[in-house]
């Protein structure tokens, strides 16, 4: 699913992981160039605890800093299934 370019915002991004708890065939996300910022990475990172079909996931450009990437590693250590994560161009 490639979401892209769409102005999603951290309340767009809650209402996606709610979205991705109870999908099962999504394999790839896209939400590069948006503005999730680490509140909507927050809402994402809670529901790949739950998600066991999402293989990739972009995240380029959305304003995450490390307090975000944290909330990721987290969620990262109950998942399996997702092998490919992009995070370029953020702030370290």
């Amino acid at each position: 699913l490639n979401l892209d370019i769409n102005f999603i915002k951290s309340n767009g991004a809650a209402q996606l992981a709610s979205a991705l708890c109870s999908h099962s065939s999504l394999t790839d996300l896209n939400l590069s160039c948006n503005s999730l910022g680490d509140l909507g990475l927050a809402h994402l990172a809670a529901s790949l605890i739950q998600n066991t079909s999402l293989k990739s996931l972009h995240l380029e450009k959305n304003n995450i800093t490390a307090k975000g990437r944290t909330h990721l590693l987290v969620s990262l250590s109950h998942n399996s299934t997702l092998h490919k994560i992009t995070l370029s161009r953020h702030e370290f």
